[in-house]
C-alpha cells in the first residue's frame, strides 16, 4: 500500500479534523505510537487492537467524535497495521508532511471551510447579544419563539457564525435548565431580558390618590375590610406610578392595622381618609349616650323632652321635610330616615351646647 490508495486516503480523513495544526500533531502521534508498539512487540507489527489500545489512550487532542470515527474506519479495512505503517512511515515522523498533504488534498468541503474561517473576535459576541437586547419579555409563552430566533440567525451570521452558534446554544441550554424566575435574571445581566425602566415617581401622584379616597373609610371595623382591599387594588390600577403607589399605600395599611381602631382612625383622618366630620360624630355619639343617662336621672325628664320635641325637633323635621322635592309623596319609611337624620344632627348640637 501507499499514500495514494483509497484505503489510507480514508484513513487519513477519517477522523475529520478541521484544524491544520490539530492534524498535524495526530498524524505524528499515530507513527510514535506505531514505532513504540513495534518496540515493545519485540520489532513485530502488533495487531490492531493492541496499537489502537496505546494510540487512543494517548490521543487527548481528539475529540471522542473523532476518536470514533477513525475507529470506526479502521475496523472496516482488510489489512488496518498495513494502512498504520503507511502512515507511521519508516521512522517516527518521517512521512507526517506527506501525510499531512494529502489529509489537506483530500479532507471533507465543510472541514476546509470551518478551518478557513478566520479567528473569532470577542467583539462579534457582545455585537450580537446587543441585536438580542430586549428580545425576550420574559415570559413562557414568548420564549420558544425566541429561543428559536437566536440560535437561528446566529448561524447566519456574516462572521463567526461557527463559534456564535455554539455560544448561542450554550447560553440557550443553560437557560433552559432553570425555572422562570432565574431564567430571566441569567438573561437580565446578558441584557437579553430588558430590565423594566419605570418613569421617575412624582410626588402629586400620591396626593391625587389620597384625594380619591378622601373619607373613603368611615372609621368602624365592619367597613374597614372592603376599605382596605379597595384602596390596595385601585394603587395597581393607576396609569401612572402604580409600583411605587402600591408600595406606599401597602405601607400605609400595614401601619394602620397595627393599631386599634381609634388608633388607626387618627392616623388616617391625617390623611384625609377617614373625614374629620366622621371622628366628631363619634365623639358625639360618646357623649350622647352620656346625656341621655344624666336626662333620664332627672325628674324633669318628661318636661325636658317635651320642650325639646316641640321647640327643636318638630320644627327641623317639618324644615328638612320642605327641603325634600316631592315631600307629599315620601313614604312613612322616608320620614323616619329624616326623622333619624334630624335627631341626630340636635343631638349633636346639644352635646356641643353641653361642652361648651
Amino acid at each position: 500500500m501507499s499514500l495514494d490508495d483509497a484505503a489510507t486516503v480514508g484513513a487519513i480523513i477519517a477522523p475529520g479534523i478541521a484544524e491544520e495544526g490539530r492534524a498535524e500533531n495526530w498524524f505524528r502521534l499515530v507513527s510514535e505510537c506505531y514505532h513504540d508498539s513495534v518496540e515493545d512487540n519485540g520489532g513485530q507489527v502488533p495487531g490492531w487492537d493492541t496499537y489502537w489500545g496505546s494510540l487512543s489512550g494517548k490521543a487527548t487532542d481528539l475529540g471522542g467524535a473523532e476518536r470514533d470515527e477513525f475507529e470506526r474506519y479502521m475496523k472496516s479495512v482488510m489489512a488496518p497495521m498495513e494502512i498504520i505503517g503507511d502512515l507511521a512511515g519508516d521512522s517516527r515522523g518521517s512521512a507526517v508532511s506527506a501525510v499531512l498533504t494529502k489529509y489537506l488534498e483530500n479532507r471533507p468541503q465543510e472541514a476546509a471551510e470551518e478551518a478557513s474561517e478566520e479567528p473569532f473576535d470577542e467583539a462579534w459576541w457582545g455585537a450580537y447579544l446587543t441585536k438580542w437586547t430586549g428580545g425576550w419579555d420574559g415570559t413562557e409563552a414568548t420564549w420558544p419563539d425566541f429561543a428559536q430566533g437566536i440560535r437561528y440567525w446566529a448561524g447566519e451570521e456574516p462572521v463567526g457564525a461557527t463559534e456564535l452558534s455554539r455560544r448561542v446554544e450554550e447560553l440557550v441550554s443553560h437557560a433552559e435548565g432553570q425555572d422562570l424566575t432565574a431564567r430571566t435574571e441569567f438573561l437580565t445581566a446578558y441584557g437579553i431580558v430588558a430590565a423594566a425602566a419605570e418613569e421617575p415617581f412624582d410626588e402629586a401622584w400620591w396626593g391625587a390618590y389620597l384625594t380619591k379616597w378622601a373619607g373613603g373609610w368611615d372609621g368602624t371595623d365592619a367597613t374597614w375590610p372592603d376599605f382596605a382591599q379597595g384602596i390596595r387594588y385601585w394603587a395597581g390600577e393607576e396609569p401612572a406610578g402604580a409600583t411605587e403607589l402600591s408600595r406606599r399605600v401597602e405601607e400605609l395599611l400595614s401601619h394602620a392595622e397595627g393599631q386599634d381602631i381609634t388608633g388607626r382612625a387618627e392616623f388616617l383622618t391625617a390623611y384625609g381618609i377617614v373625614a374629620s366630620t366622621g371622628v366628631a360624630t363619634g365623639q358625639a355619639s360618646e357623649v350622647d349616650t352620656e346625656l341621655v343617662a344624666a336626662l333620664a336621672e332627672t325628674t324633669a325628664t318628661s318636661e325636658i323632652v317635651q320642650t325639646l320635641f316641640e321647640e327643636t325637633i318638630v320644627p327641623g323635621l317639618t324644615e328638612a321635610i320642605e327641603a325634600v322635592p316631592g315631600a307629599s309623596e315620601l313614604s312613612v319609611e322616608e320620614i323616619q330616615e329624616i326623622l333619624a337624620e334630624v335627631l341626630e344632627e340636635q343631638l349633636a348640637a346639644a352635646s356641643g351646647t353641653a361642652g361648651a
